[in-house]
């Protein structure tokens, strides 16, 4: 299955995206489609061996959209011109409406009135070309569309008025009806508020953008030693690059000499610098805080780790929820039913009246129903909510998630590095050789805890040992042999302990540790919260969700944590099953549920 992204720029609302993704769905070898009226993108995935991309152009032409393989929100073309005429559009609209009610001079002939109304309407009728076309091309594919209630609105007041004009210059009727000014007035409202729209798809589409120019734009290839500087759409497997302090890292690839300090935050949330050496992955968009250092690329471009994300995000929006199906489904007939209702109001007061008193009620029915509010919220709320989703560093898988996490009743929260600043320190009162041994093992290990005891030795002057046999049991804790004398070490909870076979007093605090399964000796830590824990716990109650801790520490530990931060529950001692049985408990009650969490943990209960 393939994946073809193209445009298709005059779509407007959601009543536009559904005639485009249904013609594109009836294409034979399409597996699914995505259509975004926000940012015009439009995802298909297809069988090669039954369509093609010129099929599927075809389809999106056929649809009444002409597509094309540049992003619309990127070109730069120059609107001098288009603004001009506008504003032009609006100072016309404006004196017609004084004219109106008689507030601004005008001449008292009525052939001379109707004139200078047509004059003053004219920008407003040229800049509305575009809004003509689109209601001709509604007509053309048989699908009403609010361009139509518009087009059908603004042309017959304008057309009605010059043939007024026209009658009354050669004596056929003795008084003149214009509605140069509903004409002109509607367009330029319209006008105004397609300006906005613009202004709400730069900024639904900004978040997005952000992300995209994550990766720089130059990288510096070593070719032979000797370094050159190279776009970085031409760098390809295996090159070797260099990346200096302050840069972005260009792509996807490992460290192979020197050592720096990154922020991926952007990428992956986390705020604390990641510190790598070599044989560490580095990945694309990351900055390079501290020193340079030399990379092998392993994926570059599309390929990368960000462009991955950027392609989440783009696809999440690109599906719809149920409430924008809904709104597809209602604006795809909604303009169909203006007509109708103003062609009923059309005939009813012209048999009540007369034509001039029905022309405008009608013209009004068409009016009240432009510009497409109805087709733009939905997909612009939802553009808005995942682009600053992702600027925060969060991704949905797609829209329905979006609005199935607006109904969430329990979150499910991590300790360790989720809730707390993940660098845990060591409480006083630790013994040398208990310290020593258990940082003779976690020297190995990534975990925030295995840092903060390392920490506390190198402080201490205590060098840990050389181990080998490394085993790490998630949840539990970890072990191996001491390679001086052979001797068996045992790191972890006190139920893991007893589990190895050691004897240990009931004290159920901190990290334990044996040697040769006789029990050592205990370590207590301090992880304090992040700053914005107890904000983000409040907030999340007070909008009635349920905040409950599971972690992996003793009763003690987890009691005594959760004095620091508001929490609805407490979960203490759970292995990552454990964890997965009140994920899935919840589940089972009913509960739409969230899980919060970055360890192993965590995956579990996380998928």
């Amino acid at each position: 299955m393939k994946s073809f992204v193209f445009f298709a720029p005059g779509m407007r609302c959601a009543g536009c995206s559904s005639k485009v993704k249904a013609s594109i769905d009836k294409t034979p070898g399409v597996v699914r489609s995505g259509v975004d009226p926000i940012s015009k993108r439009c995802i298909v995935y297809y069988d090669e061996t039954k369509a093609n991309e010129e099929a599927i152009l075809k389809a999106t032409s056929d649809a009444g959209f002409t597509p094309t393989l540049e992003n619309p929100l990127k070109k730069k073309e120059s609107l001098l011109v288009k603004n001009v005429l506008f504003l032009f559009a609006i100072a016309g609209a404006v004196i017609l409406f004084l004219i109106e009610w008689d507030l601004f001079p005008h001449p008292e002939n009525h052939i001379t009135d109707g004139l200078f109304q047509m004059l003053l309407a004219l920008p407003a009728v040229v800049w509305g070309f575009d809004i003509f076309k689109g209601a001709y091309q509604a007509v053309r594919y048989a699908h009403p569309d609010m361009q139509l209630l518009v087009g059908l609105s603004t042309g017959t007041a304008f057309l009605y008025s010059l043939a007024e004009l026209l009658l009354f210059a050669n004596g056929v009727i003795e008084h003149p009806h214009y509605h140069f000014c509903a004409s002109a007035m509607v367009l330029a409202i319209v006008g105004l508020g397609r300006k906005l729209e613009d202004r709400a798809r730069k900024s639904a589409a900004s978040a997005l953008e952000e992300l995209t120019d994550l990766l720089p734009k130059h990288a510096h290839l070593l070719v032979d030693g000797v370094e050159k500087d190279i776009p970085t759409e031409l760098l390809s497997e295996n090159d070797i690059l260099l990346v200096k302090p302050g840069e972005r890292v260009p792509g996807d690839g490992r460290i192979i000499e020197g050592k720096s300090s990154f922020d991926e935050s952007l990428l992956t949330g986390e705020s604390l610098p990641v510190d790598k050496g070599v044989g560490d992955a580095v990945t694309g968009g990351s900055m390079n805080l501290l020193g340079a250092f030399t990379m092998v690329l392993e994926r570059s471009g599309d390929d990368t780790t960000l462009a991955g994300m950027v392609r989440l995000v783009e696809e999440a929006r690109t599906t719809r929820p149920k409430v924008a199906l809904l709104a597809d489904h209602v604006s795809g007939h909604f303009a169909l039913g203006v007509i109708i209702a103003a062609l009923l109001t059309l005939i009813v007061w012209w048999l009540i009246k007369d034509f001039n008193t029905a022309l405008p009620y009608a013209l009004t029915v068409l009016v009240v129903a432009c510009p497409c509010a109805l087709g733009l919220a939905t997909p612009a709320a939802l553009a808005c909510g995942l682009g600053k989703a992702a600027n925060c560093g969060i991704l949905y898988k797609d829209a329905a998630a979006l609005e199935a996490f607006s109904k969430c009743q329990t979150i499910f929260f991590d300790k360790t590095g989720t809730l707390t600043n993940g660098a845990p320190t060591v409480k006083e009162g630790c013994q040398d050789a208990t310290l020593l041994a258990i940082a003779s093992l976690e020297q190995y290990s990534e975990h925030p805890i295995a840092k903060a005891v390392t920490s506390e030795a190198s402080k201490r002057g205590l060098k840990p040992e050389p181990c080998s046999n490394f085993e790490a049991v998630p949840g539990k804790g970890i072990k191996g042999t001491r390679n001086s004398d052979n001797a068996e070490l045992i790191i972890g909870t006190l139920a893991f302990l007893k589990e190895q076979g050691v004897t240990a007093p009931d004290n159920d605090r901190g990290i334990h540790a044996a040697i040769n399964k006789n029990y050592l000796g205990s370590l207590e830590l301090i992880d304090p919260p992040k700053p914005e824990a107890e904000k983000t716990l409040t907030d999340l109650k007070e909008r009635g969700l349920e905040c409950i801790l599971l972690t992996g520490d003793s009763k003690d530990a987890a009691l005594e944590f959760a004095k620091t931060v508001p929490l609805t529950d407490v979960k203490y001692r759970l292995l990552p099953e454990d964890k997965l049985a009140l994920v899935r408990a919840a589940q089972k009650e009913g509960r739409i549920v969230a899980m919060t969490g970055d360890g192993l943990n965590d995956a579990p209960a996380l998928s």
